[in-house]
């Protein structure tokens, strides 16, 4: 007979408590970034497909937060669609606020690709992405739909955990390489390339919570899984938002150091063919005279990250400008916006 002493429903209380405190700050911070994020977003007119995603995994992530604090009392009630709920609704809200994450960061990368083939199938990856949410839902939908009128629970087969083990795995394998392979290709400085992907990197600590998750699925420690889960869906909200977050830390911070307005960051020039056709651009007109061969295009490591370049939006019709087309004699350099297609 084993020396342990026996485990108090007290001590399981106390774990439970512990784990909802755990979890419970992870959503906190999670939810945090990504108002912060959607509201900055917003206020600079710059919300686009990534963003509705975030905000999708924001609304999901929050619902999956209150059924997980409340499960106890939910699962305790004697109203059979309470009871339901709380089932249905955990795992509809975990899946879908996880995939929609994922679903923002694989936009990301489409946002900043250019015209071409790996824009093309970067549009690809992200569709997967919806198509690998959706199949989870309906196969978690499957196998535990059959119980509700037996079991306010369902037990979660090993099957499954390889499965989205692998599914989980595969996806943040391809956030983490698509956009350094990115990087590789464009002459960023090289202070402005390592934060970016040290901000890509972090996906990694996603795949290591579904890991971890996993081996807690295949041992049927359904405590430890519940906390992983809850712990790999708020770093994985708190991933999604971090390359518009912190660019924008980056800018004001390099701002302040060096008394600018927070808005002439290094450049990085990326040739005419392979610009990147985000929701703008910076194009910059060189002072000198310019020839077919001399045209380039400049995009700012700030607009490469987020779009953070933030002046005043105007509905009045501005001159527009040709690449490679020169002002006026003796006039300034002129940068401008150039509002481009970004379907």
């Amino acid at each position: 007979m084993s020396d342990a002493p026996p485990i108090s429903a007290g001590t399981v209380i106390m774990s439970l408590t512990a784990a909802r405190a755990l979890t419970g700050t992870a959503y906190v911070i999670s939810f945090v970034t990504t108002f912060l994020r959607l509201y900055h977003r917003v206020t600079i007119h710059r919300f686009w497909w990534d963003d509705f995603w975030a905000a999708f995994a924001l609304l999901s992530g929050m619902m999956s937060c209150i059924i997980w604090l409340a499960i106890e009392r939910i699962m305790s009630s004697p109203s059979f669609s309470a009871r339901y709920f709380g089932i249905t609704g955990m795992f509809v809200c975990y899946t879908h606020s996880m995939w929609c994450s994922k679903i923002s960061l694989a936009v990301t990368i489409v946002r900043l690709l250019g015209d071409g083939g790996a824009r093309k199938v970067s549009k690809f990856v992200a569709y997967l992405f919806a198509v690998a949410g959706v199949t989870l839902i309906f196969q978690k939908a499957f196998i535990c739909g059959f119980n509700f009128n037996r079991l306010p629970l369902c037990a979660i087969p090993v099957w499954t955990g390889y499965l989205e083990l692998s599914v989980d795995i595969s996806g943040d394998i391809w956030l983490v390489c698509a956009p350094l392979y990115i990087l590789r290709n464009i002459n960023l400085a090289g202070e402005h390339r390592r934060l970016l992907r040290a901000i890509f990197l972090c996906g990694t600590f996603v795949t290591a919570a579904s890991i971890v998750r996993a081996v807690f699925i295949f041992t049927a420690q359904n405590l430890m899984m519940g906390i992983l889960g809850h712990l790999q869906l708020a770093i994985s909200l708190i991933t999604c938002n971090l390359l518009v977050l912190v660019t924008f830390i980056y800018r004001k911070v390099s701002a302040s150091s060096d008394g600018s307005d927070g808005f002439n960051t290094s450049s990085a020039s990326v040739p005419q063919n392979d610009r990147p056709t985000m929701g703008h651009s910076i194009l910059s007109i060189p002072q000198t005279p310019v020839t077919q061969d001399s045209s380039y295009s400049r995009i700012t490591f700030t607009t490469l990250g987020s779009s953070m370049l933030c002046p005043l939006e105007s509905n009045e019709t501005a001159p527009t400008f040709e690449q490679g087309t020169e002002p006026a004699n003796g006039s300034p350099p002129m940068v401008i916006r150039a509002v481009q297609g970004s379907s």
